[in-house]
């Protein structure tokens, strides 16, 4: 896989999160505390910036998916997977009390049971920079099993935090 193809899902994730940030939507703020300082976020465009940022993650996380079972060199899914792991560092902060509409996905016990969200937050950024060092490898079978260890905590995040449209 060529470079282009890995940056252009990164770059386009990166303007979206910014365009989200930076629009005059929202309704309601919600506040984060962050070094001592109070931040007003408008809870319209982080619901926003968090729906593009998993759709992108789950563009690069597909993209891997194709490369690996195709064959494909697994050296260029570096960067990608250092991407999830670095989303998965942010995720908390994405989250912060109060920070839900009609829009979000998320469940209430991402607050009520915020030690265990985070703590998924923290083994998706582990294993997403393991995956990160294994694609550097080249070592394609080892690649395979780490995206599954991956691709496991995704699904037992979304098992218990988000909620599940498919049944509206």
């Amino acid at each position: 896989m060529k470079t282009s193809q890995i940056l252009l899902p990164l770059c386009t994730f990166v303007a979206l999160v910014t365009v989200a940030s930076a629009s005059d939507g929202g309704t309601e703020p919600a506040q984060q505390q962050a070094a001592g300082e109070t931040a007003e976020i408008r809870v319209d465009e982080l619901v926003e910036g968090r729906r593009a940022a998993y759709w992108m993650s789950a563009g690069l996380f597909g993209g891997m998916f194709g490369i690996m079972n195709s064959g494909g060199d697994v050296r260029g899914l570096e960067m990608p997977a250092r991407a999830l792991a670095g989303w998965a560092k942010a995720l908390p902060g994405m989250f912060p009390e109060g920070s839900v509409n009609a829009q979000s996905n998320a469940l209430p016990t991402v607050w009520s049971d915020r030690e265990g969200f985070d703590e998924i937050a923290q083994l998706y950024a582990q294993r997403a920079a393991k995956l990160s060092e294994i694609a550097a490898t080249g070592d394609t079978e080892a690649f395979k099993a780490q995206w599954a260890l991956v691709r496991e905590t995704c699904a037992s995040c979304h098992a218990g935090f988000r909620r599940d449209r498919s049944e509206e």
